[in-house]
């Protein structure tokens, strides 16, 4: 392969880790959460307040352990990470079911 295919290829992977749905795919959440909130310059606390969300609630959907998800929230946490609610909601169910293998795996 020459130098030039190379080089397109490197600008693709490079273009792919700014896309939305790459961007999704490749972390985590809270890391996502983290992310954003340091682009911002804020803390936590006042994302929660902005959103209108308990920190435990937050946290919880962000580690894929919240049993009960209220949809409001998701869609205020997809807006404020600034990505798709569908792209959020498959990111949550992929950590869930990680979470919650060995459950799911008994039902």
């Amino acid at each position: 392969m020459s130098d030039k295919g190379n080089h397109r290829d490197l600008n693709e992977i490079i273009k792919g880790l700014f896309n939305e749905e790459i961007k999704l795919r490749n972390f985590q959440l809270e890391e996502l959460f983290e992310k954003r909130l340091d682009e911002l310059g804020g803390t936590q606390h006042q994302a929660c307040r902005a959103l209108d969300i308990e920190i435990k609630s937050l946290e919880s959907i962000l580690a894929g352990e919240s049993r009960k998800v209220n949809l409001i929230s998701i869609i205020k946490i997809a807006n404020f990470l600034d990505v798709e609610t569908s792209d959020l909601i498959d990111k949550y169910f992929e950590i869930t079911a990680y979470n919650y293998q060995e459950s799911i795996d008994v039902a």
